[in-house]
């Protein structure tokens, strides 16, 4: 980090469970935690400027989540292409089948969705 940018530090990482060949090992393990996202903060010198960094899809845990990040938008895409316009309602309701509610995607992404919340309401 130093090298590329100087003066740059990690103000906060979340590193989440993965799989080993012994099995299961995690910085952090919380078994009823439904948040697994891979996360580091980096913050400038001045302290002016924050970078958060999202790790992508590694294990296949993250594929899941990637399925249900991605299976809405999918599915409403799928039937626009193959057959005609739906009526607003019916894509509403194909998004309120397939999304499970707002309340998971919350609790997936809670400690980065709170990290960023807090940094930008921070002085």
């Amino acid at each position: 980090l130093e090298d590329y940018f100087p003066g740059w530090r990690i103000d906060y990482r979340q590193v989440t469970i993965a799989p080993t060949r012994q099995g299961w090992s995690a910085a952090q393990q919380r078994k009823d935690d439904l948040d697994w996202t891979t996360f580091y903060e980096f913050t400038d010198a001045a302290n002016t400027t924050s970078v958060f960094a999202v790790r992508g899809t590694q294990y296949l845990v993250d594929v899941v989540m990637d399925i249900g990040l991605w299976l809405p938008a999918s599915i409403i895409g799928f039937f626009e292409k193959t057959g005609p316009n739906l009526p607003r309602a019916f894509v509403h309701s194909i998004a309120a089948i397939t999304s499970g509610g707002r309340r998971k995607d919350r609790e997936a992404f809670a400690a980065l969705l709170d990290r960023v919340t807090a940094r930008m309401h921070a002085d």
